[in-house]
C-alpha cells in the first residue's frame, strides 16, 4: 500500500509500479476503501484487484491512496483487515506540500481564500469534522480532507499512529524529493523493499508535480514562516522516529 502523503509523488510511483510483472495494480489508483469508503463490503474492495478477476500467477496487489497516512481511523482498519500488508510512505517538505495542496484545492474550485487566510482559518475549518469523527468513525470528513494544509504535514503524529498498530519494519519511508530527482533509484528502493525482481519502465514521466503557473508568485514569506514555526518540531520528531535526516529546508520561498 502506498499510503501517502498527498501531493508527495504517489501518482508517479503508482504509475511506475503499474507495469511491474510481479505486481497487480488496483483498477483505480485510489480505492479510498480504508478512508471514505469503508462502508463498502470487503468484496467491493477486493474487486479492485486482478486476483478477483481471474488473472493467473502469484503477484502482490497494491494500491495508492494518499489520504490513508493522514486519515485517523485508517491505521486500525488496515491492521484488522490486512495484517500482513507492507507500506510505502512518500514524504515531501511539509511547507511545499501544504502550498501544493492549497493550489490544488484552488484549481478544483474548493478554495476561495488566500493561502495566508486559509492557514489562519484551518483549525476552525477542521474542528467540526474532527469532533464528528470522534463520535462516529464512519463520518465523511470533507473539510478535514480538503483544507488540512498544515495538519497533513504533522508526519510524526501520523506515523506514530500507524506504528502503534503495525510493525514499523513493514514501512519504507522515502523523501518525495528523492523520487522526483532520481526516480530510477527511488523505484529501485521500493522494489527491493517489496522483494520482487528488479525492473524499471522505459521512461520515468512525472505524473505527480503540477505544471508551473507563470503568474504564481509562490508561497508568501509570512505563510512559509508560520509553517516552519509550526512544523519544524514535527520534522525533528519524524527524523528520530525513522532514524534518518529528511534534509528539508522547510519551504524556503522561491524568488
Amino acid at each position: 500500500m502506498i499510503i501517502g502523503t498527498q501531493r508527495g509523488g504517489t501518482s508517479s510511483l503508482y504509475k511506475y509500479l503499474e507495469g511491474h510483472p510481479d505486481l497487480d495494480a488496483s483498477i483505480r489508483k485510489e480505492t479510498e476503501y480504508f478512508s471514505r469508503r469503508f462502508s463498502e463490503s470487503e468484496g467491493w474492495y477486493r474487486a479492485h484487484f486482478g486476483f478477483a478477476t481471474g488473472r493467473r500467477g502469484r503477484r502482490l496487489a497494491f494500491e495508492a491512496t494518499p489520504d490513508y497516512l493522514f486519515y485517523p481511523p485508517t491505521p486500525e482498519r488496515v491492521a484488522e483487515r490486512l495484517p500482513d500488508a507492507r507500506f510505502v510512505v512518500l514524504l515531501r517538505d511539509p511547507v511545499e506540500r501544504a502550498y501544493s495542496h492549497y493550489c490544488h484545492m484552488a484549481r478544483l474550485g474548493f478554495e476561495q481564500l488566500s493561502f495566508d487566510d486559509a492557514l489562519a482559518c484551518e483549525a476552525g475549518r477542521l474542528a467540526r469534522d474532527e469532533a464528528e469523527l470522534d463520535r462516529d468513525s464512519t463520518f465523511f470528513c470533507r473539510d478535514l480532507l480538503r483544507f488540512s494544509y498544515a495538519a497533513r504535514g504533522r508526519y510524526a503524529d501520523q506515523l506514530e499512529r500507524w506504528f502503534a498498530v503495525s510493525d514499523p519494519s513493514r514501512f519504507l519511508v522515502l523523501r518525495s524529493e528523492d523520487l522526483f530527482e532520481d526516480p530510477a533509484a527511488g523505484l529501485a528502493d521500493v522494489i527491493a523493499f517489496l522483494g520482487v525482481r528488479p525492473w524499471q519502465p522505459r521512461t520515468f514521466q512525472n505524473f505527480s508535480r503540477e505544471p508551473v503557473d507563470p503568474t504564481d508568485r509562490s508561497i508568501s514569506p509570512s505563510a512559509a514562516a508560520f509553517l516552519r514555526r509550526t512544523l519544524e518540531p514535527q520534522v525533528r520528531r519524524l527524523e528520530r522516529l525513522v532514524g534518518k535526516s529528511m534534509d528539508w529546508r522547510l519551504g524556503t520561498p522561491r524568488s
